[in-house]
């Protein structure tokens, strides 16, 4: 499973859930233009999972975004 995310106007991002703990400087990049991208693997899923992306904003202001990762289960006759 890959975790994908983009932060705009941010100095650095922290990026939490299942199989990531993963912090980001802007200037990982090689850049300082305030934009944070990036993914992660994660093992499987296997049930919901949360991931949350914490951001320092440029005017040092903290946001937090969360998402929700439902496992809908599917089912095979035989």
């Amino acid at each position: 499973t890959t975790v994908s995310w983009t932060a705009e106007n941010v100095e650095s991002c922290t990026v939490t859930g299942p199989g990531i703990n993963e912090s980001i400087l802007d200037s990982d990049d090689g850049t300082t233009d305030g934009t944070i991208t990036g993914s992660s693997q994660t093992s499987t899923l296997n049930s919901e999972s949360v991931y949350t992306l914490t951001c320092l904003g440029l005017n040092t202001t903290e946001y937090e975004e969360l998402t929700t990762v439902r496992i809908i289960p599917t089912f095979e006759e035989f």
